[in-house]
């Protein structure tokens, strides 16, 4: 549930970027970064 709420969210927060075209929903960098950063916040915060 947990990650399938980041790919949701992901998709959503970037819609606003792309104007919610439909055409391109999100970029692809972007979208890999948005990942990366609030899946790796946690581990950085308990380190």
């Amino acid at each position: 549930f947990f990650k399938n709420w980041f790919h949701v969210a992901s998709t959503v927060a970037f819609g606003g970027f792309t104007y919610f075209s439909g055409v391109m929903i999100f970029n692809v960098y972007l979208y890999e970064l948005f990942n990366v950063i609030f899946s790796s916040w946690p581990i950085i915060l308990w380190a």
